[in-house]
């Protein structure tokens, strides 16, 4: 075997060690690479500050378009213009198609033709309004759970007291609508006094 000369070995064993370090490195580099295309795209975190926890969102305490909660005791009196939107989109639908002539640009109208702000009583659920021209008939809305209001009754001699009942009206609405007392029609004798 042939031997080198001094000189050279140590030249020779540092170009070795040199190899070495470099597989290594490669070596290591390729493993990482591996390893990380294994993983699946959402196993990859990014290091950094922890994120704060989401802050709930806000338990509503009241509908948010401006209609009375079912928490509300006492019924509003106010007007159509200030009711709850969804309420005002039931009253004018129902004009629309009962009293053609009280509507004109779809805005509610007095029996001379110029827009009228009708007055509207309601409470957590009911409403009760004039309908016509004149608004000489009273009508009575309800709040399905879906969020709609809907037309039950219209009368000009008092509400049903069925109708009345069935729908859990407040007996505080009739009077709040502009009646003296709180009375339903109850089809036989006439208008009696309305018992919740």
């Amino acid at each position: 075997m042939r031997t080198l000369p001094q000189n050279q070995r140590g030249i020779a064993a540092a170009g070795l060690v040199i190899l070495a370090v470099v597989v290594l490195v490669v070596g290591g580099i390729g493993f990482m690479v591996y390893n990380n295309g294994k993983k699946p795209a959402a196993d990859i975190t990014i290091q950094g500050p922890p994120m704060p926890e989401p802050t709930p969102p806000p338990t509503p305490t009241a509908i948010q378009d401006d209609a009375v909660t079912a928490t509300d005791a006492a019924p509003v009196k106010t007007t159509y213009s200030k009711s709850p939107k969804a309420l005002q989109t039931a009253i004018l639908t129902y004009t629309k198609a009962t009293a053609t002539d009280c509507v004109v640009n779809d805005k509610i109208v007095d029996i001379d033709k110029k827009p009228t702000d009708q007055e509207v009583s309601y409470a957590a659920s009911t409403a009760i309004t004039g309908i016509g021209c004149d608004g000489s008939a009273s009508t009575l809305f309800v709040k399905r759970t879906s969020g709609s209001w809907e037309m039950v009754e219209k009368t000009q001699l008092g509400f049903s007291c069925d109708t009345l009942k069935t729908n859990k009206v407040p007996a505080k609405l009739l009077t709040t609508s502009g009646a003296e007392k709180a009375s339903c029609n109850d089809g036989t004798t006439g208008l009696v006094d309305y018992v919740e």
